[in-house]
């Protein structure tokens, strides 16, 4: 084999049977989204009673907030809003942490693995005709200026 022929992998070894795991099948969207509706149904309907407390608030709000009382019902009401969305942000990012994990992998092991030693072996290739490249045009450079002395002579 010449340092020009296509490095071709050798056959894997006998007995080899690993597979790259199809994340298509296990990271479905569609049965992602069933799942999350099943599992978070309560708060789901939590989200709901919440929105429609607001419309009530609003409706009896409709000219302002008219007393202490209202005041601190709706500082009350605020907080429960607030409470419910801090828990859904952790439940969603505990949901989703092992998702960022594997994609995480995924990325740095076709950076390292893969792209980067890409990278590296191009950039050798492309520094020796950047330097071809140039000693070609340093040698019509000196070639010019002999023959526009030679001229002169």
């Amino acid at each position: 084999m010449d340092a020009y022929t296509t490095y071709q992998e050798p056959p894997p070894p006998a007995g080899h049977n690993s597979e790259a795991i199809d994340l298509a099948l296990l990271l479905d969207a569609d049965a992602i989204s069933a799942g999350l509706r099943a599992t978070y149904a309560d708060r789901i309907a939590r989200r709901a009673e919440l929105v429609a407390g607001v419309d009530r608030f609003l409706a009896l709000a409709a000219s302002g907030i008219d007393g202490d009382t209202m005041q601190g019902r709706a500082g009350d009401f605020v907080r429960q809003i607030m409470d419910e969305a801090k828990a859904l942000e952790l439940a969603r990012t505990t949901y989703k942490k092992p998702v960022l994990d594997a994609t995480r992998t995924i990325d740095g092991f076709f950076k390292r693995e893969l792209t980067d030693p890409l990278a590296e072996a191009q950039k050798k290739v492309a520094e020796k005709m950047i330097a071809y490249a140039d000693r070609k045009r340093r040698e019509a450079q000196a070639a010019a200026a002999a023959e526009a002395q030679r001229k002169d002579e």
